[in-house]
């Protein structure tokens, strides 16, 4: 979302990937009970045999008594959900040689969360805005399978074309004669300043079993860093592969640490992998477990399966979105840069297998819309 003269209000690069972790981790459970399938995530609403997720590499799964394997040929093969009903539904499939009709009403907030979009207050720009929308390569989000039984990366086609029709872009207007001269007259005298956050985004390639990710958060006057959400995508990204980002059993990160100017931000090494007698595991989802308070993500293994790495310096506990907390300027001061830091082992990562690592800093802002022009403070 631009100005005519430039200035981005809004941004969401990887937005693909953004949307696919956050909003299970911003959507509370009651309102993610009440969605359908025309929103981002919503109720699978079927037994868990029949809720696929992202292919799984047979040598992670060691608990079958716990984790039901639909095929359990070599491979990668389908791995089921968790949780009957009420967990996310990863997979929109449709019948054999039936073309796929997806029909989607979403808002700009749940897809755009800690931006802009996600606003909840009467504002006034007073020129020209643009809003550009681009949709990730095809092969990016839907295919045919040549396998009735599995969803692996060798069974996977590319499909030759998709329709977009019907699109509508509904925008709200306050109908409030009252309200709308008074957020007007405040445009036109001192301006609107609207505390409003920012995603900034960063991509890195982890192709070693040992990765260092260095993050340079830019000086920024008047703005401080809320959270870095951190989390790892297949390196392939296309096709069945395109929604992989589970981290089941540390397939993809036995262990991090993550530093913020040089220091450590836990108290130990968390590890990723299941508990066993010689070891406690899920150490990851013990220092996230506080943002997964009453959000569509239920259990451990859930929480594998969209694995998410959390560093938050606004004090807040969990991730919501309840009109308000993007008005709250806590965080750590960018009046300096900030060096943001990963350490992780990669136990299965190499350059013939690398993966897509994504970190999504927050960051406050205060943008002021005014007769003057609108720019960021």
């Amino acid at each position: 979302m631009v100005t005519a003269t430039g200035i981005t209000i809004a941004d969401v690069p990887y937005v693909n990937r953004y949307s696919k972790i956050v909003d299970k981790y911003y959507t509370r459970h009651s309102t993610f009970m009440s969605r359908s399938n025309m929103d981002i995530s919503y109720p699978c609403r079927t037994v868990v045999a029949n809720n696929p997720i992202h292919p799984i590499t047979r040598a992670v799964v060691n608990h079958t008594n716990t984790l039901d394997i639909v095929d359990p040929g070599a491979g990668n093969t389908i791995h089921s959900g968790f949780i009957s009903y009420e967990e996310p539904r990863y997979f929109r499939v449709s019948g054999d040689d039936e073309e796929l009709h997806i029909v989607k009403n979403i808002r700009l907030g749940d897809i755009g969360h800690s931006t802009f979009f996600e606003q909840d207050k009467d504002v006034y720009i007073g020129e020209t805005i643009y809003i550009n929308l681009d949709t990730a390569p095809l092969n990016t989000y839907v295919f045919t399978s040549t396998s009735a039984t599995e969803i692996t990366g060798a069974g996977a086609v590319a499909v030759d074309s998709v329709e977009i029709s019907n699109f509508m872009l509904n925008v709200y207007v306050e109908d409030n004669a009252r309200l709308s001269n008074s957020v007007r007259a405040k445009w036109e005298g001192t301006g609107i300043n609207l505390r409003c956050d920012q995603v900034l985004p960063f991509r890195n390639v982890c192709n070693s079993q040992y990765t260092n990710i260095s993050l340079q958060i830019p000086q920024m006057a008047n703005t401080k860093l809320k959270r870095i959400i951190n989390c790892v995508f297949n390196g392939v990204e296309t096709l069945a592969d395109a929604s992989d980002h589970h981290n089941l059993n540390a397939e993809k990160i036995s262990e991090l640490a993550s530093f913020i100017d040089s220091q450590q931000l836990q108290n130990s090494v968390m590890r990723s992998e299941f508990s066993t007698g010689a070891h406690l595991g899920n150490t990851d989802y013990v220092e996230n477990e506080r943002f997964l308070l009453d959000s569509v993500i239920q259990t451990v293994t859930q929480y594998s399966y969209t694995w998410a790495h959390i560093d938050d310096f606004s004090g807040d506990d969990s991730l919501k979105y309840d009109g308000e907390h993007q008005k709250h300027d806590f965080g750590l001061d960018l009046n300096v840069p900030r060096n943001y830091m990963l350490k992780m082992k990669t136990p299965n990562a190499s350059n013939a297998n690398n993966y897509a690592q994504y970190s999504f800093a927050i960051v406050s802002r205060t943008l002021h819309m005014g007769k003057d022009g609108t720019y960021w403070l």
